[in-house]
């Protein structure tokens, strides 16, 4: 346990993500950094809230994926963080003044880590055929980060606060984009480097193997998976793909 510390006031920032960006690895190191004083989006956290005492406001009693898409968030006056991903058309508002923290990473890692989630969820029905119904999925989701990408990441004028925080950014310089991501939240000046680092030490890894999620305890922050490894993986295909997503 890391001990008690007083913080500067903590920003709400609504989290904006490409699938498979990274998000969970940035709310989990930000809830090691803050500990207690830190509070993460309550459709996600209801029943540790719970536990530990601490529903003080009518949270969400159901889990209800994107609660604030289309909308302000309704968690804003009590929640630091919350997860937004835009899919089916519909988009996150964007709210002048307010701060959004936009995630994304290169396309072809994401394609592959989504389709992996995909078949985990058993939302890419049956197994026949996979690397069919791989090449549907990702021309699919190439469309779809294109939009992403122009809506959040290209530059322009529309009043929002923004930070962004790429998935490779993450993994190559961790302390200091992790320093970033402190200062968006309202800790400029007030760093503790050596909570941070611990931080960036302790955090455990999500992900799948074999289409089953394990978790590594005390993994760090590190990627380790070569695209060339997958299983449907053709550098003409994903030559064609990374054309597909690619912003003009």
């Amino acid at each position: 346990m890391f001990f008690r510390k007083k913080f500067s006031k903590i920003h709400h920032v609504t989290g904006v993500s490409y699938p498979r960006s990274g998000h969970h690895l940035l709310e989990r190191l930000l809830g090691l950094y803050f500990g207690r004083d830190f509070v993460y989006c309550p459709t996600y956290t209801r029943d540790k809230f719970a536990k530990e005492g601490r529903i003080t406001v009518d949270m969400p009693n159901t889990w209800s994926y994107n609660c604030s898409i289309e909308q302000e968030c309704p968690n804003g006056d009590h929640v630091h963080f919350c997860k937004n991903h835009e899919w089916d058309g519909r988009l996150v508002p964007k709210i002048s003044g307010r701060r959004y923290l936009v995630q994304y990473r290169d396309f072809l890692p994401a394609v592959v880590s989504s389709f992996d989630q995909s078949l985990l969820n058993n939302n890419v029905a049956s197994r026949t055929d996979p690397e069919k119904k791989f090449r549907t999925f990702a021309r699919r989701k190439a469309k779809e980060y294109r939009e992403f990408m122009e809506r959040w990441v290209v530059p322009q004028e529309d009043g929002i606060i923004r930070l962004l925080v790429k998935y490779e950014d993450m993994i190559a310089a961790p302390e200091q984009t992790f320093e970033k991501v402190l200062c968006f939240f309202g800790q400029e000046g007030n760093i503790d480097r050596k909570r941070l680092r611990a931080a960036l030490l302790r955090v455990p890894k999500n992900t799948i193997v074999d289409s089953k999620r394990i978790i590594i305890e005390n993994s760090g922050v590190k990627e380790d998976r070569v695209i060339e490894d997958f299983a449907y993986y053709s550098p003409e295909f994903f030559e064609e793909l990374e054309k597909m997503s690619r912003v003009a």
